[in-house]
């Protein structure tokens, strides 16, 4: 009763009718990529869910569980025989499936034009393959450092012509090994086109000549401070071990192997991954 008192409301959200636009054009039109309305929300069978939901808990035999903190082994093994290892198991063998169609290839672009008043946003997703190593991922991290710094310089110092622009990207194994990255930015309309311009041209030059020293080395040193608060969190060890573990990796890559890549971050290495992620033949913009 609570969801359906505000579904009525989201089509007049000029940002929800764009993020619906961006979700159902990323899946393809596909039957799962369909916005949260009140007649998808019309077809939620609770009964079915709930019967779901026990099949998943019904079985924790290739559950894996992950505890950091301030605890000992020896303090957590009693409860872990009293609470885990008293879970039903039926040791199935299961997989995940990938129901999803992947996004599509090409330039695409999407304008969604809602609201009131002059305001643009503007997203431009690149995407492809990604071979998902510690080594790809931390390339991947590397360039989305530099890009933000460059970004900020560009688009905000020397254009004026947005307030906070913002870089996002990753890497994914499950169910696809693809990565993203996500260039956004606000805007006045007429400026969107020559913003849009300016970004591509900025990958175009990066993939021709490497980062300056300079810059290879405030990446370096935004790496470097991430990764002191990162490190004195529950939730990185506890996200990352999960990983690590799942993806058959060595989980003593998150100690000192992790510092040596830091420090031995190139602007070649920069360079190749731009080349390798900034697939200017196959990205998605949305207005």
């Amino acid at each position: 009763n609570q969801i359906m008192a505000v579904l009525p409301n989201l089509s007049a959200n000029p940002e929800q009718v764009f993020s619906d636009t961006i979700s159902v054009t990323l899946g393809q039109y596909h039957h799962r990529a369909r916005p949260l309305s009140v007649a998808t929300f019309n077809e939620i069978k609770p009964d079915r869910a709930h019967e779901i939901f026990k099949d998943r808990y019904a079985d924790a035999s290739d559950f894996t569980f992950v505890f950091v903190g301030n605890v000992t082994p020896e303090t957590l093994r009693p409860l872990a025989e009293k609470y885990l290892a008293t879970l039903p198991s039926l040791n199935r063998k299961e997989i995940f499936k990938d129901v999803m169609p992947g996004y599509p290839k090409g330039v695409v672009e999407k304008t969604v034009r809602k609201g009131t008043e002059p305001k643009a946003n503007t997203l431009m997703m690149f995407h492809g393959p990604f071979a998902y190593t510690p080594e790809n991922r931390f390339a991947l991290r590397a360039l989305v450092d530099y890009f933000q710094i460059k970004l900020n310089e560009t688009l905000r110092e020397q254009l004026g012509g947005t307030y906070s622009p913002n870089v996002q990207g990753g890497g994914s194994r499950i169910p696809k090994s693809q990565h993203t990255i996500q260039v956004m930015f606000g805007s006045s309309p007429e400026n969107v086109e020559k913003l849009s311009r300016t970004v591509l041209s900025m990958i175009d030059s990066l993939k021709a000549k490497a980062p300056t020293q300079a810059d290879v080395d405030k990446v370096r040193e935004q790496l470097t401070r991430s990764r002191e608060v990162d490190i004195k969190n529950n939730s990185y060890w506890l996200a990352n071990i999960g990983a690590r573990d799942q993806n058959n990796e060595d989980i003593n890559g998150l100690m000192q192997a992790y510092d040596v890549m830091i420090q031995k971050l190139t602007a070649d290495q920069i360079q190749a991954a731009a080349r390798q992620y900034f697939d200017t033949r196959n990205y998605l913009r949305f207005v």
